[in-house]
């Protein structure tokens, strides 16, 4: 509660565009926030001291201008999010209409706040590249084998297989199976460490905690 408590208090929160926003969407945000810093004890809110601002629009936010589409194309086109995470001290962007949909949810995998925080996470080395800080001796090794072998997996599967606990938005490059994979561990955490328990325990050790075993403690 301290952490929830700190973020409202000491980060910017802004509604776009004349957006109403309560001290209840604040909280529910701060929240799910805290959730993902929860693990790293003190040093908590020091894991997203680059985030200093939290904009929230009311429903999918619309991007215009140029941008990189992947794999070196750059498209002009617009784009559709339910967030967005800016480097260094810029803002994270949120839909409130998916935030709201996805915290209701019992069963689903995504989580737009979870997912944008994972980006920030792995923006602290400079790089968002899908691997962030590793602080523990021997991580890396563990951390670079399973998530490429599993990245890989993602990207080559067919695509009559049943709906997958990590769906294809993974695939897309190593930073976005990161933060999808982030969604999931923290969302279907006993799904997650029966299908995939090497990277269960790669993702266990970094946040340095395990929902898998709280959910399972409860009633």
């Amino acid at each position: 509660m301290e952490m929830v408590t700190e973020l409202l208090w000491s980060r910017r929160w802004e509604g776009a565009r004349g957006f109403d926003l309560t001290d209840e969407m604040c909280t529910v945000i701060a929240a799910q926030v805290a959730l993902v810093c929860l693990g790293f004890e003190e040093e908590g809110l020091a894991a997203v001291h680059e985030l200093k601002t939290i904009i929230v629009h009311p429903r999918t936010i619309t991007l215009r201008g140029p941008h990189h589409d992947g794999g070196g194309l750059v498209s002009d086109g617009p784009r559709r999010l339910s967030g967005e995470a800016h480097d260094g001290t810029g803002p994270l962007l949120l839909a409130w209409d998916s935030v709201r949909r996805e915290t209701r949810s019992r069963v689903g995998r995504r989580n737009v706040v979870i997912h944008e925080v994972a980006h920030k996470l792995d923006m602290l080395d400079g790089v968002i590249d899908g691997t962030p800080p590793l602080e523990q001796d021997g991580q890396m090794t563990s951390w670079v084998e399973v998530s490429t072998a599993e990245y890989e997996a993602v990207r080559n599967r067919s695509d009559h297989l049943p709906r997958p606990l990590i769906d294809d938005y993974a695939g897309t490059n190593t930073a976005e199976f990161f933060a999808v994979v982030s969604e999931v561990f923290f969302t279907r955490p006993v799904d997650m460490a029966a299908a995939h328990p090497d990277l269960y325990h790669c993702y266990r050790d970094f946040y340095r905690q395990d929902p898998a075993a709280r959910r399972r403690s409860q009633p």
